[in-house]
């Protein structure tokens, strides 16, 4: 079975990637989180969890060893969105992780994309909102990581999220 490592696995996106696919059995999860009391979530599973800041490469790579993929949801501003990036699919290719599916935003494309608008379409680089062009920043500094790296790249690209914890539906965002 796969073994994939879930960075921000406490977060909105990251708790339910980490719920998921465990309760499915679709990967053997190893969730990592900054802050050592966010693992109270995933300890309910008696999951393999471990602590590294997403800024520190070394503390990542030792985090990921023995993984086969990893996934980073971790949100945040320019810096974290930026800094974890590239701090994270470094620290895969230290390890040796395969692949990195990396949870970017719809929103590359500006917050009223026209009709049409795909994968395939140009990003809108000139937006109002940072975290747009963050998350712009941080695609095209994860493909030219990948241009001279070793560590295949996935990028996904959702619009909005909501489900169970969703401040859309329920007010709470993260995992208690």
């Amino acid at each position: 079975m796969m073994r994939l490592a879930v960075l921000g696995a406490s977060g909105f996106i990251g708790a339910r990637i980490v719920e998921r696919l465990h309760l499915y059995r679709r990967a053997e999860i190893r969730p990592v989180v900054r802050n050592p009391a966010r693992l109270a979530g995933p300890a309910r599973f008696a999951l393999d969890g471990r602590v590294a800041d997403g800024l520190d490469r070394a503390a990542l790579a030792a985090a990921m060893a023995g993984c086969d993929a990893v996934v980073h949801a971790i949100a945040g501003d320019r810096r974290t969105i930026l800094g974890t990036a590239e701090a994270a699919y470094r620290a895969a290719q230290d390890a040796g992780v395969k692949r990195m599916i990396y949870l970017s935003s719809a929103s590359v494309h500006g917050q009223a994309p026209p009709p049409g608008t795909d994968e395939r379409s140009p990003l809108r680089r000139r937006q109002p909102v940072a975290y747009n062009r963050h998350k712009i920043d941080a695609e095209s500094l994860l493909e030219r990581l990948r241009s001279s790296g070793s560590v295949e790249l996935v990028i996904l690209r959702p619009g909005i999220v909501y489900g169970p914890r969703s401040s859309w539906i329920g007010g709470q965002t993260t995992v208690p």
